[in-house]
C-alpha cells in the first residue's frame, strides 16, 4: 500500500488481480468511499474473485474482463495501478503498458512486481518468460518506454533461501504517470 501512494477514497487497479489476493486488501484499505478496478482475462479466476468478494461483503469493486492487448480500464481515473506476478505472461505487455499509462491520473502510481532466479537472470526474454519469470532490467526499460517515470526500484525486495534450482528474489519497480 505504501509503494502505492494511497489513500482511503481513492481509486485503484489491479491488472491481471487473478482471484483477488491483491484486489481484497486494496478494497479493504480503499473503503467504501473507494474503488479498485479489478482486471483479468480468465473467467475461471474472476468467478472465483467474485465468490472471494460476496464472502467479504466489499462492494466497491468492479470486475473487468480484459483482453490480451488491452485492460480496458477507465481512461484517466486511477490514483494507482498494481500488476503482481502478471506481467511476464503478457503476451502484448507493450500495449498493456501503455493502456495501464491512459487508465493513470497524471502523477497516478504505477507499481510492477515480479520473480526472477538468478540463474535466469541473463536470459532472453522469452527464455525467463517460459519460466515466469523476468528480470527488473528489462521491466524497467519496457516501462520507461512506454513513457512512465520511473520513481524506484527495489532489487531484491524479497530474497528467497537458495534451493535445488538457485537462489531467488522477486523485486518492485515504482513509476508515475508524468504530469505534463
Amino acid at each position: 500500500m505504501e509503494t502505492l501512494n494511497l489513500r482511503p477514497g481513492d481509486t485503484a487497479a489491479d491488472v491481471g488481480c487473478g482471484d483477488g489476493f491483491y484486489t481484497i486488501p486494496l478494497a479493504r484499505f480503499l473503503g467504501p468511499s473507494g474503488k479498485v478496478y479489478a482486471e483479468d482475462i480468465s473467467d475461471s479466476e474472476l468467478i472465483k474473485l467474485k465468490e472471494h468478494l460476496a464472502k467479504e461483503g466489499l462492494h466497491n469493486v468492479e470486475i473487468i474482463k480484459g483482453a490480451v492487448d488491452d485492460p480496458k480500464l477507465p481512461a484517466g481515473q486511477l490514483d494507482a495501478a498494481l500488476i503482481v506476478n502478471a506481467y511476464h505472461e503478457m503476451t502484448e505487455h507493450d500495449v498493456m503498458l501503455r493502456h495501464t499509462l491512459e487508465a493513470l491520473k497524471p502523477g497516478g502510481t504505477f507499481v510492477l512486481m515480479e520473480g526472477i532466479w538468478e540463474s535466469r537472470e541473463a536470459q532472453s526474454r522469452d527464455e525467463q518468460t517460459k519460466h515466469h519469470q523476468l528480470a527488473s532490467r528489462l521491466a524497467r526499460a519496457e516501462v520507461e518506454s512506454a513513457g512512465f517515470e520511473i520513481v524506484g526500484l527495489r532489487d531484491p525486495f524479497i530474497e528467497r533461501p537458495p534451493d535445488e534450482d538457485g537462489k531467488s528474489r522477486w523485486w518492485i519497480l515504482a513509476a508515475r504517470k508524468p504530469v505534463r
